[in-house]
């Protein structure tokens, strides 16, 4: 390389590497698999003072250092979790909740904790054990039990959130000292962490998950929670929730994500890249912060292993001023509104944007080095706070009267109203009036701040305005309709007022479009329309716009001729009879509309003076009548 290609390079480098321009390193990084390979639905996964140790359901064992193979006999394995001792409590799925003593992990070598329940309501879903005292939490679908330290079979534990119409899968218990005792429970009857002191039982404010990148928690059936309670792991503190959020593209196979929220509850990140086909089990290594989760399901499934989570600074926004707003971020983490504070990977690049409500401004940033009224873009080398400050401007008022049959409504939305109505919008905003009438009924006009017959209307606030819009019922017209012809049919009317014969004549609200069928009697063929409608077709719409009248005519159908409405037959004589355009088909019996049908010869009705029809090869056609003793006479030979 050259010199000054080398130097250039090295200014490059140094660039990227100076103070306040770090990368961010990656948060999680996807380590490889851990284990064996091709578990039957690994479900549980918990370190034991061996080392990891694998709830593996579809073979009924548990592994590890120390398999216990043919776990109990109704089986299914899946959450598990030591206790100080060393004692390993497992959650038979949706069944009961069974220990084993510390130095006898064997098949059959258990007591039963948490019995299997007569009601499925009661069924336990998820399990963990306070790290210190060693006390046991055990998730049921509407309830969490509490089993204090020494836990034996037969002891009778207290109930923590108990709620009918709740539905907890998996809970977490925090030793953090800011959270202390603290229980999170995914309820997937309300897609949030539900979070219980577990001293008093106290509920405290649930985690919604607004700041993720899907803006709330998905699907919590056969969810997890984990909390990290290792002082010497980088997420101390930090709480995992597993979510699944769709299906993955191409395999449609569940997708499964981690999301990570802070000690003071603010959203970190989400891991991502494995299958969760229910449940999935969450685990920890201790010391180094590395996270275990189990992805797959029966087809096979294994234990994937992403790294700690990133250095990362906290960013705080707080709204200002008398008006209202929200404030997001990219990448997600802040919804503001709701969640106003979020962790991001040291070094990383956040852009906030501001929106203020529908009666406010938004004035600019202030703090971070955020400043103007446009996007603010953040590099989080530190920890960092941004005011947003909102201003609600003065307004004025507009007050609508709608009279008659209709409704009135406005952009920007605030009004919405078939009477009368009023709302405040921001002083000089031009605003929008739509009026909108009701069925049988017109829009006449407006009066007051807006003038004309036109259904919208502009109005610029630069005072209080009053505006008033005035319906009126649709006038009627009549129709009427009339049979003719020698042949017999009906015709009715869509929207329903005419049946004629019988009743021929009604009244339409003026504009409104009538569709007319006429249908022939047995014998009798459709022939045409005329007046406000024609032609042949046995439907005719009509728009009224003034008095109409339609006639339509039926003629008797020809003897052999195939039952039908317009049109004619071609026969070859000079004169055929009406008959269907379509004529039925010899092979089916029926009318093919639009089909070319083989041409079939009836006998015309008449023909012209002079000629008289007569059955020529099969067809009919008229000729000339002959004269007879008027000719030569032909000689005899």
């Amino acid at each position: 390389m050259s010199r000054p290609r080398l130097a250039a390079a090295i200014v490059a480098v140094c660039a990227l590497l100076a103070p306040g321009r770090a990368l961010a390193a990656a948060n999680h990084p996807f380590l490889g698999t851990v284990g064996v390979a091709g578990y039957e639905n690994a479900c549980g996964l918990a370190f034991g003072p061996d080392g990891l140790f694998v709830s593996n359901y579809g073979a009924n064992a548990i592994e590890g250092p120390t398999t216990i193979a043919g776990e109990a006999p109704q089986g299914g394995p899946c959450k598990i979790a030591f206790d100080p001792a060393g004692d390993l409590y497992v959650n038979n799925w949706h069944r009961d909740v069974l220990r084993y003593e510390a130095g006898h992990l064997a098949t059959g070598a258990y007591e039963t904790i948490d019995p299997e329940p007569a009601n499925a309501a009661e069924a336990p879903t998820g399990l963990v054990v306070d790290p210190v005292s060693g006390d046991l939490y055990v998730a049921h679908r509407t309830f969490i039990s509490r089993y204090a330290a020494p836990v034996h079979e037969g002891e009778v534990p207290t109930a923590i959130g108990a709620d009918a119409g709740a539905a907890y899968y998996g809970v977490a218990y925090s030793n953090f000292p800011a959270t202390q005792g603290r229980l999170y429970a995914p309820d997937a009857a309300t897609h949030t962490v539900r979070v219980f002191e577990s001293s008093t039982g106290t509920e405290l404010e649930p985690i919604a998950g607004e700041a993720t990148p899907q803006g709330a928690f998905i699907d919590f059936l056969d969810s997890e929670a984990l909390l990290d309670n290792d002082p010497a792991s980088p997420s101390y503190g930090h709480l995992y929730v597993l979510d699944r959020v769709g299906r993955e593209s191409g395999t449609g196979r569940p997708e499964g994500v981690l999301d990570e929220f802070n000690s003071e509850g603010d959203w970190r990140g989400q891991i991502k890249g494995f299958t969760d086909a229910g449940p999935s089990g969450i685990a920890i290594e201790a010391g180094t912060g590395n996270v275990l989760v189990t992805s797959g399901g029966s087809e096979g499934s294994s234990v994937l292993k992403f790294g700690p989570t990133a250095p990362a600074r906290r960013l705080a926004v707080a709204k200002t001023g008398s008006g209202g707003g929200t404030v997001n971020s990219r990448p997600a983490g802040i919804v503001c509104g709701e969640a106003c504070a979020a962790e991001f990977d040291e070094g990383a690049k956040v852009e906030l944007f501001a929106t203020a409500d529908a009666h406010s401004v938004f004035k600019g940033w202030s703090g971070g080095g955020c400043l103007g009224a446009g996007s603010c873009t953040l590099l989080m080398s530190a920890a960092t706070e941004v005011q947003a400050e909102f201003e609600e401007p003065t307004q004025e008022t507009l007050t609508v009267a709608v009279n008659g049959a209709g409704v009135v409504t406005s952009e920007p939305a605030g009004l919405s109203c078939g009477g009368a109505c009023s709302e405040h919008f921001n002083e000089g905003r031009l605003v929008t009036l739509t009026a909108t009438p009701t069925s049988g009924s017109r829009f006449a006009g407006w009066s007051g701040s807006c003038s004309g017959v036109a259904g919208t209307c502009h109005v610029t606030m630069t005072a209080a305005r009053s505006v008033a819009a005035e319906f009126e019922p649709t006038p009627e017209l009549p129709l009427a309709v009339s049979i003719g012809g020698t042949g017999a049919g009906t015709v009715t009317s869509e929207p329903s007022g005419l049946s004629c014969p019988g009743i021929c004549a009604a009244g339409f609200g003026e504009g409104s479009e009538v569709t007319l069928i006429a249908s022939a009697a047995p014998g009798s063929n459709f022939a045409g329309w005329t007046g406000s409608c024609s032609g042949a077709a046995p439907t005719c719409t009509v728009t009224i716009g003034a008095a109409r009248s339609v006639a339509a005519d039926f003629e008797p159908r020809p003897a052999g001729a195939p039952p039908g409405t317009v049109g004619s037959i071609p026969c070859e004589s000079d004169e055929c009879a009406p008959l269907p355009a379509a004529p039925e088909d010899p092979t089916v019996g029926t009318l093919v509309p639009g089909a070319s049908n083989p041409p079939l010869h009836f006998p015309p009705t008449r023909c012209p003076k002079g000629k008289k029809p007569i059955r020529r090869k099969g067809k009919v056609v008229c000729v000339v009548r002959s004269h007879h003793g008027r000719g030569p006479k032909r000689k005899r030979t």
